[in-house]
């Protein structure tokens, strides 16, 4: 072993060092001055020892970090602005510099942290290929926590808060019997002093940190993941029809219920700037032991678990498109996964509804990647399937059948790029939040 600070020198490296030391102190010190003589106490003269190699081997030290800078290619490149005979005549000067230095021995230049510290801390060419990272990269989701409300004047004096999910056409019949709050004094408290509603400022927080989220397309790992469920539903006259799923589809109505993960969505609504009219996000919080059924405690474990390295809560952006008749997610941030999902509703030939979701994904983080061999691709399975298992339960529930059509998940590792890429990034185009004119404030 090596004892450093207690005056005793072990071990093959230090006795290199100190071997050096020596050999320093014979070349710089003064032969004929008798003021560096050491003290007789060994703890002592090893203390000295050690100061003075140090302070004479600095400029070694430094001269072979600039050579070692200069052989990497990270010489200062304003010696080729100088003048040519200037400059050939100092670079012969540092060749036979370089030459002395680089004939003495290297092993206290290895040793050495000065060297270390000055290579390590010059600039060095960025790699091409991107390190995967071992914890999921992106920016952070908002909570599904409870948040503040707005709050406005109503015309019989009093003063409460409103819903930011109101519906229009109810706000619009409040406006038309004189009910409504008045819109100058209808403000979202919390940001600063009070926000007007309708504005920029006054936009609904978790909406506003959603906007400034952007899509992680650069963030996945492993090879791509394709799962597709799929429902068949035999309707009644008493069966929900396409257009009523769809809608179960675009609001996540009948997702949490009896799910190992909950849905909150996140979208727009009349108290928000027409700017981001069409924002539509969905929240997605995986149930942990506390907020589990007994009977799902296994997967209640298996979510605390994958906290350590994910998020509380995951964002995705949700675009539909009614004619075709599905909704497509573009995950956002920090989420575990990479890539887009899609759920869809169509009437066949024979009278039935499909009710499918597909999905083309990687994982975001090395964990990850792991985590979904072991057990993950079950979890995000259960998912999928009791939520579609939900929407066919609800639209028969006063008549008609449904069953299973497909339930798989396929790993391809040598496809590289992304099949749903393509139709997220033509979908999920963003229009520019630009601040509102100096009189917003006007009635």
């Amino acid at each position: 072993s090596i004892f450093v600070g207690d005056g005793i020198d072990t071990g093959a490296a230090d006795w290199r060092l100190t071997h050096a030391a020596d050999k320093a102190n014979d070349s710089f010190s003064d032969a004929g001055d008798s003021t560096m003589k050491q003290p007789s106490c060994p703890r002592f003269r090893s203390s000295t020892r050690r100061l003075n190699r140090i302070e004479q081997l600095e400029p070694r030290c430094m001269m072979a970090a600039e050579i070692q800078l200069a052989e990497a290619g990270q010489a200062d490149n304003s010696t080729s602005l100088q003048d040519p005979a200037t400059s050939s005549e100092a670079t012969s000067s540092t060749d036979l510099v370089a030459a002395e230095v680089i004939q003495q021995p290297r092993d206290w230049r290895i040793d050495s942290a000065l060297i270390a510290a000055v290579v390590q801390g010059s600039p060095r060419p960025a790699s091409r290929t991107e390190t995967p990272s071992t914890f999921p990269r992106g920016s952070r989701s908002p909570s599904t926590r409870p948040y503040s409300m707005p709050i406005g004047l109503f015309p019989d004096g009093s003063v409460r808060t409103i819903h930011p999910d109101i519906d229009p056409a109810v706000l619009e019949l409040l406006q038309q019997g004189g009910r409504a709050p008045i819109p100058s004094t209808t403000h979202r408290p919390g940001v600063g002093y009070g926000a007007p509603t309708n504005t920029v400022a006054g936009i609904d927080p978790r909406l506003r940190l959603l906007v400034d989220m952007t899509v992680n397309w650069g963030h996945g790992s492993g090879p791509l993941i394709h799962s597709r469920h799929a429902i068949t539903i035999q309707p009644d006259s008493h069966s929900y029809g396409a257009q009523q799923i769809f809608q179960w589809l675009n609001n996540f109505k009948q997702f949490s219920h009896r799910n190992i993960a909950r849905a909150t969505l996140v979208n727009a609504g009349p108290l928000d700037p027409p700017a981001l009219a069409g924002h539509r996000y969905v929240i997605f919080h995986p149930r942990t032991l506390p907020d589990i059924a007994a009977n799902d405690a296994i997967y209640g474990m298996l979510n605390t678990a994958q906290r350590m390295a994910n998020p509380p809560d995951v964002a995705v952006r949700l675009f539909s498109n009614p004619e075709e008749g599905f909704v497509m997610g573009v995950t956002l941030g920090n989420h575990m996964l990479v890539g887009a999902r899609r759920w869809t509703v169509t009437e066949l030939a024979s009278g039935e509804l499909r009710v499918e979701t597909d999905a083309w994904v990687r994982c975001n983080g090395e964990l990850n990647r792991i985590a979904m061999q072991y057990g993950g691709q079950h979890m995000m399975s259960v998912i999928w399937r009791r939520y579609l298992a939900n929407i066919g339960n609800a639209s028969t529930q006063h008549g008609g059948s449904w069953r299973w059509t497909a339930n798989r998940i396929t790993v391809h590792p040598d496809l590289r790029k992304n099949p749903f890429r393509v139709l997220a990034t033509r979908m999920s185009w963003v229009p520019q939040l630009l601040p509102e004119a100096p009189d917003y404030l006007a009635p």
